[in-house]
């Protein structure tokens, strides 16, 4: 009777540790090339509807929908890289260049 107890009871923890670690699934983080442009494009949007925040909220939609990315993916993907000194150097070269071929093209509003 015991033994079918203790069974019972790892048995349990085991289904226990295997749900929270389910629970604990992290967002996928967001290649720079992408990082970039929706970073950009959101900045570029916060700019342009700082007075109107549904409009605000409705052009960052269609910014996460154009480049496949959730509102919480971007998010959690900038507190990743945030204390990573090294990453935020090249990332705002990038972020620079795009803002160029954005001007270049007319694009930039």
């Amino acid at each position: 009777m015991k033994q079918a107890k203790k069974v019972d009871i790892i048995f349990l923890t085991l289904i226990f540790f295997s749900l929270i670690l389910l629970g604990c699934k992290k967002e996928p983080v967001i290649d720079r090339s992408t990082l970039v442009k929706v970073y950009v494009e959101t900045t570029l949007a916060q700019s342009k509807y700082a007075a109107y925040p549904d409009s605000l909220r409705s052009a960052r939609e269609e910014i996460y929908l154009k480049y496949n990315v959730t509102e919480d993916n971007y998010h959690s993907t900038l507190k990743r890289i945030e204390p990573k000194a090294e990453y935020w150097e090249g990332f705002f070269k990038e972020v620079k260049s795009y803002m160029d071929s954005l001007k270049a093209r007319g694009s930039f509003d």
